[in-house]
């Protein structure tokens, strides 16, 4: 899959849930909140908060089913 199709499969996930994916992405973002990586601009917003090791909004990364951590700390 293409980064861009990356991109949109973690957005439209993120907009309509599916319970398969959100499993996914609570377990990721376990791992993404205690990464260094992580940046929190704006801190207030934490659905902005973004990878600083790819770039991403860490929010959808973490709901597209065939994305990787860039820093290999997901679950295979």
């Amino acid at each position: 899959m293409s980064k861009i199709g990356e991109i949109l499969e973690g957005w439209k996930n993120l907009i309509w849930e599916n319970e398969e994916i959100e499993a996914l992405a609570k377990d990721r973002l376990q791992v993404c909140g205690e990464c260094d990586s992580r940046s929190n601009y704006p801190q207030e917003t934490s659905i902005m908060s973004r990878c600083n090791a790819c770039g991403c909004v860490i929010e959808a990364k973490t709901r597209c089913k065939d994305c990787t951590c860039p820093l290999s700390k997901w679950a295979k």
